[in-house]
């Protein structure tokens, strides 16, 4: 999903609930710092989803997103992590919006 949908309450409660029941989800967000058209410094007070997920006891992770490695090894630990029964884990892969989604 996008960064986008982060400031939506569904988002929050798959959070919470992930958390609470200690599921074996791996949450990976692309965050290019745009909402649509809005940039992020217009529409939340931080744009740190990882540490947004820690909140929530969730493993929370900030990786490149431009790096096709650097997100490969991220979602291994984190699906290794979970298939072990260690819950939850958030990657956020910052990445640049090269045009709009229009």
């Amino acid at each position: 999903f996008g960064d986008g949908a982060a400031v939506e309450g569904g988002f929050h409660e798959a959070l919470n609930l992930t958390s609470l029941w200690h599921l074996p989800v791996v949450f990976v967000c692309q965050n290019n710092l745009y909402g649509l058209s809005q940039p992020w410094e217009r529409t939340a007070y931080k744009c740190d989803l990882a540490q947004r997920a820690r909140s929530y006891h969730i493993r929370g992770e900030c990786v490149n997103g431009m790096d096709a490695i650097d997100v490969y090894h991220s979602v291994d630990k984190a699906v290794q992590l979970a298939r072990s029964g260690g819950g939850p884990s958030f990657i956020e892969a910052k990445t640049y919006r090269y045009r709009g989604h229009y």
